[in-house]
């Protein structure tokens, strides 16, 4: 079909082009998981290949800054009501 018939051919890879899905957008929406978390966090900083151990690392991390948050929302209950 290209050789015989280009204008033909572009326009259907076109039509092709604009109905395919785009990449799924790696995002902390799209974890399923503390780990995806983890892996997530690590990769947001510039980590292109966190281990195992590092993820579990950046779970312990982000229990941490969690409960730091609820911390000042206890410390802080009365005013926020």
């Amino acid at each position: 079909m290209r050789r015989e018939s280009p204008k033909a051919y572009a326009e259907l890879l076109g039509r092709l082009v604009m109905t395919a899905d785009p990449p799924a957008e790696k995002t902390f929406a799209n974890c399923n998981s503390m780990r995806d978390i983890g892996h997530r966090l690590l990769v947001s900083v510039g980590v292109s290949e966190p281990t195992d151990d590092m993820i579990d690392l950046a779970c312990a991390a982000n229990d941490v800054f969690i409960s730091s948050l609820e911390k000042i929302r206890d410390d802080n209950a009365e005013k926020l009501n």
